[in-house]
C-alpha cells in the first residue's frame, strides 16, 4: 500500500472517530451550522436543547435518517421557528424520514414578516357560534363565539387579512369537510398536532390556503408551499461529514486505488 494511501486513511479513521456518537451528540454538534443559519435574536444552542428536547419527548424521531432531521432543523432554523410547545412548528416522524410541519402560529409570524400585511388572523367557528360572511367586491365577515370550542363541535374555519394601501379585506372560509379532505393528505395525518391540536391545524390550514393570495416574499411563500415536506439537504461538507455513515475505510480506499479513481 502506498505512502499517500496510508496517510488518506489515517486522516480518515481519525475524522471517524472524532465523530460524534450518538444522535444526541449530533444534535449539539451541530450548533455551529445552526448558527449561520438562525437570526441574531436566536441561538443555536437553545435551538439545539429545543430539538433534543423534542428528540426525548417523542422516540420515533430516533428511529429516523439524520440526514433528515438535520434538514428539518435547518429549515426551521432558517426560518427563524422553534420547533414544539410555542407551536411555531413540528418535527414530524414519517416512515423513517422527518419532515417539518408549521403550526397556526409559525404561519402567522411568516405573513407578518410582509412589509405589505397591515394584520392577519384566522379563527375557527364551532357549533352555536353565530357566523355570517360574503365575498365579492364588499366582503365581510361577522362572527360572535359561544361557549363551545370542543374539537367535535368545530364546523368551519376562516382568515382575513388587512393589505396595507387597501381598504378590502382578504377572506378565506373552510368548513370542516374541507379541512378534513386537506388532513387526509397530511403525512401526519394520525399523530402529532392534527391529534394533539385540531383546531390550531385546521386554522392553519385555511391560513395557508389564504396565503396564495396575499403579497409574501418569494422566499416566505416557498417555505409556506413546502410545508411538510422532507429537508434533507445541508449547506456544507463540515455539516453532512457529521452524519456520514461509513463502512471499512481502508476498503473503501483500496477500492479507489484498484480502479485507478485514487491519486497514489
Amino acid at each position: 500500500m502506498s505512502t499517500d494511501l496510508k496517510g488518506r486513511l489515517k486522516e480518515k479513521a481519525g475524522a471517524v472517530a472524532e465523530r460524534p456518537k450518538n444522535l444526541a451528540d449530533q444534535i449539539m454538534a451541530l450548533a455551529p451550522q445552526l448558527a449561520k443559519a438562525l437570526p441574531r435574536h436566536m441561538s443555536s444552542e437553545r435551538m439545539a436543547r429545543i430539538a433534543l428536547t423534542e428528540f426525548r419527548k417523542n422516540p420515533e424521531l430516533g428511529k429516523c435518517t439524520p440526514h433528515s432531521l438535520f434538514g428539518s432543523l435547518l429549515t426551521a432554523s432558517q426560518l427563524g421557528l422553534e420547533p414544539g410547545p410555542l407551536g411555531h412548528c413540528y418535527l414530524i416522524p414519517y416512515k423513517g424520514q422527518v419532515s417539518l410541519q408549521l403550526g397556526y402560529r409559525g404561519m402567522l409570524e411568516l405573513v407578518s414578516r410582509s412589509d405589505k400585511v397591515d394584520s392577519v388572523y384566522a379563527y375557527a367557528v364551532y357549533k352555536g357560534d353565530e357566523f355570517t360572511y360574503k365575498l365579492g367586491t364588499d366582503p365581510l365577515v361577522e362572527h360572535i363565539p359561544g361557549a363551545n370550542t370542543d374539537d367535535d363541535a368545530l364546523i368551519a374555519v376562516y382568515a382575513v387579512a388587512h393589505i396595507k394601501g387597501s381598504t378590502i379585506p382578504r377572506i378565506e372560509v373552510m368548513n370542516r369537510k374541507q379541512v378534513d379532505a386537506i388532513r387526509a393528505r397530511a403525512q401526519a395525518r394520525s399523530n402529532g398536532p392534527w391529534v394533539t391540536d385540531y383546531a390550531e391545524m385546521a386554522r392553519k390550514t385555511v391560513l395557508k390556503k389564504l396565503c396564495k393570495t396575499l403579497p409574501l416574499a418569494a422566499e416566505i411563500a416557498l417555505s409556506i408551499t413546502q410545508d411538510d415536506t422532507i429537508r434533507p439537504s445541508f449547506d456544507s461538507e463540515e455539516t453532512a461529514s457529521i452524519f456520514e455513515i461509513t463502512g471499512d475505510a481502508e476498503q473503501q480506499e483500496a477500492g479507489k486505488e484498484e480502479s485507478g479513481d485514487g491519486k497514489v
